[in-house]
């Protein structure tokens, strides 16, 4: 009988190490998964902030004088967009740390499920920076005057 059961027992020791090996390789690739659409998300952050100072600056040596006002409005937008795009880093840094210690396996299917909301509220940040993004476009071509073929 003791056989039996140290038999059972080590049965059940594997089988809980082979399942917290699967859920390893699982949250290792959550993780990776997770670090590769942060590094998209800050190539796109600094890609959306070289072309608002380019475009700052295309508009600033022709028109100066008409620039001020304009000047005032841009800044307030890219600091709103610097906020959003804060917003969104902090949610992909959460979820960075939601992967983390989900590798621990202690509440692991609350803390995947925690994971996969912070992911969907970061595709719905990143939504809502495109929009601003054309919006600010929008904006910028309406205040101008100029027609969407010079500007794109």
């Amino acid at each position: 009988v003791v056989e039996a059961d140290h038999a059972r027992l080590e049965g059940v020791i594997a089988n809980q190490e082979r399942r917290l090996t699967s859920f390893d390789e699982r949250s290792r690739a959550q993780f990776e998964e997770l670090r590769t659409a942060l590094a998209a998300v800050r190539v796109k952050v600094d890609g959306q902030a070289q072309r608002h100072e380019a475009i700052a600056e295309w508009i600033q040596s022709p028109h100066l004088p008409a620039v001020e006002g304009l000047r005032t409005e841009v800044s307030e937008l890219l600091a709103r967009d610097d906020r959003k795009h804060e917003v969104a880093l902090e949610t992909l840094r959460r979820s960075f740390n939601l992967a983390l210690e989900a590798a621990s396996a202690e509440g692991a299917a609350g803390k995947v499920e925690e994971l996969v909301t912070r992911q969907v509220t970061c595709e719905t940040a990143i939504a809502a920076l495109r929009r601003d993004t054309h919006n600010l476009r929008v904006v910028l071509r309406a205040v101008l005057g100029l027609p969407e073929a010079e500007y794109s």
